[in-house]
């Protein structure tokens, strides 16, 4: 049962499909309407796996795929993503996340004070959480322009750190399947769409 708003109760389901590069269905996977995207994934890409015997070089996926821990298990395996551009969600007047330097040595991120945010946490999504020092940030000059917390914490959330920062290129500004993939992959037969 999907539940569209208060008063309406659905009965609905997705149905993913993973295409080739000529668009040919390959495989597709049906769920329930209210399992994200991303949970759907792992199933349909082993049954492709398994059709096509052969490992993809590349794989273009919708939005809905775009997680850290899609993004860690083709990686792991030596599979090239390639997902929509994500536009920054800053809040006009803030700093942007690419105001933030990674440093990987470290595994922190540096505000524009020079200032540490070290990482807290991983949360269920799979993002790596850096916050501030509260003490520190209190009597920073660029405070209103940093975060809006009562509790004078700057919060960042990074997929892994180094790979949103140092390879932007490839993951971030891919603005559609068509525009992602240049003339030499759209040759290839390795690239799958999801």
């Amino acid at each position: 049962m999907f539940v569209k708003n208060e008063r309406e109760r659905v009965f609905a389901y997705s149905y993913h499909t993973a295409c080739d590069r000529h668009g040919w269905i390959l495989q597709s996977y049906v769920t329930a309407a209210n399992v994200h995207d991303s949970q759907a994934f792992f199933e349909l890409f082993e049954r492709v796996k398994q059709e096509v015997k052969q490992r993809p070089k590349d794989v273009c996926i919708d939005a809905g795929y775009k997680t850290p821990a899609i993004a860690k298990y083709l990686l792991e395996q030596e599979i090239h993503p390639i997902w929509p551009y994500t536009r920054p969600k800053t809040k006009e007047g803030f700093f942007r996340k690419s105001e933030f330097a990674y440093d990987e040595h470290f595994d922190c991120y540096l505000c524009p004070n020079n200032q540490v945010l070290s990482y807290s946490t991983t949360n269920r999504e799979g993002y790596r959480e850096y916050k501030s020092n509260p003490s520190v940030c209190k009597t920073c000059p660029y405070l209103e322009k940093c975060t809006g917390s009562k509790s004078h914490t700057k919060w960042l959330h990074a997929m892994f750190g180094k790979i949103t920062t140092k390879k932007p290129s490839t993951y971030d500004m891919c603005r559609s399947i068509g525009s992602c993939m240049n003339e030499e992959k759209r040759q290839s037969n390795e690239v799958l769409q999801i």
